[in-house]
């Protein structure tokens, strides 16, 4: 039982998924493309439906994080932009305040501006 676990664990570990996405990226093992795609997965699946929340992130990151210049950037108020910033954080399972989490966010949105405009 134990080996068919440990079998398991590792077989998890060598897919790609959101939590280990951005270690495959580094090794070459994953597109830039794919590593978006991973990341942006449960917003991308519907564009009409949480398009705005990509255009918040943008603004979000455009202002380093500044939600009050995020929010006048967009024209909508401070709560608002808190709210579809933690709607964001819900769908990825991911938390703002976590650096980690802010880079592989920021960078994955970066490849999908980049590639999908």
């Amino acid at each position: 039982i134990q080996e068919a676990l440990a079998r398991a664990i590792v077989l998890q570990d060598s897919r790609p998924n959101r939590k280990n996405a951005l270690d495959f990226l580094i090794q070459g093992k994953l597109s830039s493309q794919d590593y978006a795609q991973i990341i942006l997965s449960p917003l991308l699946k519907d564009k009409v439906k949480y398009g705005t929340l990509l255009e918040t992130m943008s603004a979000y990151f455009a202002n380093h994080g500044n939600l009050l210049k995020a929010a006048e950037m967009m024209f909508i108020h401070r709560n608002t932009m808190k709210y579809r910033l933690a709607q964001v954080e819900k769908l990825l399972e991911i938390s703002l305040s976590k650096e980690n989490d802010r880079l592989k966010l920021e960078l994955a949105l970066y490849i999908y501006r980049q590639n999908y405009r």
